[in-house]
């Protein structure tokens, strides 16, 4: 049975009904080092612009998936050629998505986790978990989907579905999809075990109060 949770939008954060904190996949990530840190590489002010053009391009293609269409005058400069990369990676990979933006909590190996799914749907007769991205390809996303798999399945195990990334491009080409298999090609380590080895170091961090919720709130 999936975990009953709360999710605090404003802050990011999930809490069990008991009011413990879940750490989302992104969080784990973060935390253990796995994600890329462009505070490192990227002015603040062109980070803050990037998070908000992600943002909105996520929810657009989400009304575009629902309503099949979407006016024009929703759309910025920013957005619109993210959009029609969207509407390009689509026609061209035949996804037909069927869920977005889906929050789910479960506990993974025994440790609660959270997550949300930007697309679930079809690829031809294959089901797939997409993650759309606005940014380079990383061979970190391999590592975040899989940890969306084990959300969506509740279990550690992955390789049931196509896992991928729909890179999307500002000029509006269509979109490419970006596979990612269980191993990475770059060593050949496990994308699986690699998270699984992250959530579990931090919740021994979490439980000996070496990391607390505060050190997950974003404002």
């Amino acid at each position: 049975m999936p975990l009953p949770f709360t999710f605090d939008d404003r802050l990011h954060i999930c809490r069990l009904m008991d009011g413990s904190f879940v750490p989302s996949v992104t969080q784990v990530m973060s935390a253990q080092g796995l994600s890329f840190d462009f505070q490192r590489y990227v002015q603040p002010d062109a980070l803050d612009r990037c998070r908000v053009i992600g943002k909105d391009v996520h929810a657009l293609t989400d009304t575009l998936d629902q309503d099949g269409e979407i006016p024009d005058t929703w759309m910025t400069e920013q957005t619109a050629g993210y959009v029609e990369s969207w509407r390009g990676f689509k026609r061209i990979s035949g996804f037909v998505p069927s869920e977005w933006s889906v929050r789910m909590c479960e506990a993974i190996n025994g440790f609660p986790l959270t997550g949300e799914l930007d697309k679930y749907g079809m690829i031809g007769r294959y089901p797939a978990i997409v993650d759309i991205k606005t940014g380079a390809r990383d061979d970190t996303h391999g590592v975040q989907t899989a940890a969306y798999e084990m959300l969506r399945f509740r279990s550690a195990k992955i390789g049931r579905l196509i896992r991928g990334v729909a890179q999307l491009f500002e000029d509006g080409s269509p979109g490419k999809l970006i596979e990612y298999p269980e191993n990475s090609p770059m060593d050949g380590l496990s994308y699986a075990d690699t998270f699984l080895s992250a959530l579990q170091n931090v919740h021994y961090r979490l439980r000996r109060g070496r990391l607390s919720e505060r050190d997950f709130i974003s404002e």
